[in-house]
């Protein structure tokens, strides 16, 4: 739900660029709660009446399920899932059609990513996203909805280090600005 977060805040604050990874397009999240409903129907449940979507990813396997690629080690599934915190039900609320996106009131160049791979955000609902800000989507390939802690991260990073450098040439360039130890 961060990529909804930035969208909304641009609605009324500019920025030189903005990057939405798997984010909620800026119509809702009803094909999302569609799938969880069909998906996952106690869990979806047990959020309504807790008033908390933890219950969505309340252990491991299910936060590996939706977040993280088959391929990541249980283990480390787990470790994540420990550091995982609730979600904002008013912002789900807002994401379902309470509050949503005025992609008009948007000014500032958005650049949107989508994982190939995501259990939440499908590649269709990635194209629609880009298709309200007039733009290509960039989707990677074998990388899930968790795109910063998937095993292949690098390649999103590189990719959002490339776009900021290509948009902004006349600034030294990020990727000169990190050290391969910084981003090992």
């Amino acid at each position: 739900m961060g990529g909804f977060v930035v969208q909304k805040y641009l609605e009324k604050h500019a920025s030189p660029s903005a990057y939405l990874l798997a984010s909620v397009p800026p119509t809702g999240a009803w094909s999302i709660f569609k799938r969880l409903i069909y998906n996952r129907q106690l869990d979806v449940l047990r959020a309504t009446a807790a008033l908390s979507l933890y219950p969505v990813v309340s252990n491991s396997a299910k936060a590996h399920e939706l977040l993280f690629p088959a391929s990541m080690p249980r283990e480390k599934a787990a470790f994540y899932h420990s550091l995982l915190q609730d979600e904002s039900m008013m912002s789900w609320l807002d994401c379902l059609g309470f509050d949503l996106v005025d992609v008009c009131r948007i000014a500032s160049p958005v650049t949107v990513y989508g994982a190939a791979d995501d259990a939440l955000v499908r590649p269709e609902e990635v194209m629609r996203t880009a298709a309200a800000y007039r733009t290509r989507p960039f989707t990677f390939e074998h990388v899930a909805h968790d795109m910063m802690l998937d095993p292949r991260w690098r390649s999103v990073a590189d990719a959002v280090i490339a776009q900021f450098d290509a948009m902004f040439p006349e600034t030294m360039s990020l990727t000169s600005r990190v050290s391969p130890q910084a981003a090992a």
